[in-house]
């Protein structure tokens, strides 16, 4: 039988064995206190169980990495530290305990109380095996010494790997976090915040900006090559642990990974292209659609939030109307800083609009829509109407009053204290309700479809005056 054989995938190490059995050897001599090395007739026992202790607890965190799964707790409650401060912070709470258990272990000897010296120093050889292997296999990684990484740190194999990615993609898709481990959870949160400083990278590099709106722009018209090319701009930055999770990954469970790592950052790359203006609708389109399966995925699907939030096919393209009312709703949130930006609105809004006008055309009823009425109006004006109406739908799942209005007819619409004309303006809110009321249909359509109707009127034309 070859040494391949005994030793499968290096996994067992001659190294580890002696290191083993010496360890071992003293651990046994001190427990049966047989004193053969220091001498000391009540002492050396502990003494010697102690070293044994601080041997193995050392070697076992440098293959194993406890102050690694210690440190990504600290990472988890202090998450502004950076990698080598929560590195020295670590070092500097294993030293001072280790201190102070030592000065312990001190004072019991000078009292003679063999028990609390005992404890007192066993810990204090504990915390010192995590000092000793958390510095190892520090110095090791920054040495280069590729060698003695592999007696520290063999490997997991192919399949111990391939489990774990399955059980991490489990407890995404099931919505069991919890049962992550500390050192998996910090990996998932790392990508994640990764992910979203890349794109704030790109976005304050305009050359950077340019050439990802490129990108995207030219894939727009295939929903699979847009998600393809979206994927792509977080190469740069993505972990090899993650990408395997990727590639093993159902597509459940990819759209859920895929929420999890992008979805902050996708929320911010559309704020950012809306923000500078510098997109087309069918962009705009394509990534609320992608911001949407995020959410839904996130969310295990947002279902009866209120009207018209039911999924719609995510490889659906855009109609030129629908993606003109996103447009124009995500430009007046970011552009007139009166709400809040809300990625989960966005996504229900892009729901709705899709219904709405999928309903309009089952009823033939599109050529209703009347967007001449306002071919005169101010671009100003126009802004203020637009506004008043993303008020209106912003607040609409959670106004009461709004909720109990069945018709964009009802008088509260024309309320002056619900628009915000400035009193210069030739116009006010009862002319605007009144010719928006006139130039959207009314049978058959609910209030906030009634609503995005409205919208479509006022961005055909702002689109063709701006």
């Amino acid at each position: 039988m070859n040494e391949q054989q005994v030793f499968p995938d290096e996994r067992v190490l001659p190294q580890y064995l002696v290191g083993g059995i010496a360890i071992f050897f003293l651990l046994l001599t001190s427990l049966l206190k047989q004193d053969l090395l220091l001498r000391i007739a009540v002492y050396g026992p502990i003494l010697t169980g102690a070293f044994a202790m601080l041997l193995m607890v050392a070697i076992i965190d440098a293959r194993h990495g406890l102050s690694g799964a210690i440190e990504s707790r600290l990472k988890t409650r202090f998450f502004r530290l950076s990698d080598l401060n929560s590195n020295l912070l670590l070092l500097s709470v294993l030293f001072m305990l280790s201190y102070n258990f030592f000065w312990i272990a001190r004072l019991q000897l000078e009292s003679s109380n063999v028990h609390w010296f005992s404890l007192s120093l066993f810990l204090t050889s504990i915390l010192l095996g995590l000092v000793i292997g958390r510095m190892s296999l520090s110095l090791l990684h920054s040495s280069g010494l590729n060698e003695a990484k592999r007696m520290l740190e063999a490997g997991p194999t192919y399949e111990e790997m391939l489990e774990e990615s399955h059980y991490v993609l489990s407890c995404l898709a099931n919505n069991a976090r919890h049962k992550l481990t500390a050192s998996q959870k910090q990996l998932i949160h790392d990508q994640k915040n990764r992910c979203y400083e890349h794109i704030q990278d790109i976005v304050n590099r305009s050359e950077s900006f340019e050439e990802t709106l490129s990108l995207l722009q030219r894939n727009t018209a295939n929903p699979s090559g847009f998600y393809t090319a979206f994927i792509s701009i977080f190469n740069p930055v993505m972990k090899v642990e993650v990408s395997r999770f990727s590639n093993q990954a159902s597509p459940h469970e990819q759209r859920v990974l895929d929420a999890t790592v992008y979805l902050d950052a996708t929320s911010f790359l559309l704020h950012s292209i809306v923000d500078k203006n510098e997109s087309s609708d069918d962009l705009v389109w394509a990534l609320v659609n992608l911001l949407s399966n995020m959410v839904d995925a996130a969310s295990f699907q947002l279902t009866d939030a209120s009207e018209g939030t039911s999924m719609m096919k995510a490889a659906r393209l855009p109609v030129d109307d629908e993606a003109l009312v996103v447009r124009l709703f995500t430009q007046t949130l970011v552009q007139e800083n009166t709400f809040p930006w809300d990625p989960i609105l966005i996504t229900v809004v892009k729901k709705r609009v899709a219904q709405a006008f999928a309903q309009l055309e089952a009823n033939e009823e599109f050529k209703l829509l009347d967007h001449e009425r306002f071919s005169t109006a101010p671009t100003g004006d126009l802004h203020s109407i637009s506004l008043a109406l993303v008020s209106f739908i912003y607040t609409y799942d959670t106004n009461g009053q709004l909720m109990s209005k069945k018709s964009f007819n009802d008088a509260y619409f024309s309320d002056s204290s619900h628009w915000n004309f400035s009193d210069t303006s030739s116009w006010n809110s009862k002319k605007a309700h009144g010719l928006l009321s006139s130039a959207i249909p009314m049978k058959r359509y609910t209030l906030i479809q009634h609503l995005l109707f409205c919208m479509w009127v006022i961005a055909q034309n702002l689109d063709s005056k701006e």
